[in-house]
């Protein structure tokens, strides 16, 4: 065996509920990362289909949803001088 490295034979009982304790908090922590990992593409899959032909190509190779919003939003928002006139109207 390495040096520096213990068996799981060779722990107290402690070391082990420890243990125990950490690997559940990691799956705990590893499930909820697959959920919101899953979530975003399925958003980011929504986001693309939903879009129509002509703006998909402004979203194309961008890989994280919020960047995906920020883009859309800079091209599709109003500009100042065509808000400043839809507003005056």
């Amino acid at each position: 065996m390495k040096a520096g490295i213990t068996s799981y034979t060779t722990l107290s009982e402690d070391e082990k509920d420890e243990l125990r304790i950490l690997r559940k908090r990691h799956k705990t922590v590893e499930k909820e990362y697959r959920k919101k990992k899953t979530a975003l593409t399925s958003l980011q899959s929504y986001i693309t289909g939903v879009v129509t032909r002509n703006l998909n190509t402004y979203i194309l190779g961008i890989d994280l949803v919020y960047n995906t919003l920020v883009a859309l939003k800079e091209r599709v928002a109003l500009i100042d001088t065509a808000r400043q006139l839809y507003l005056s109207t």
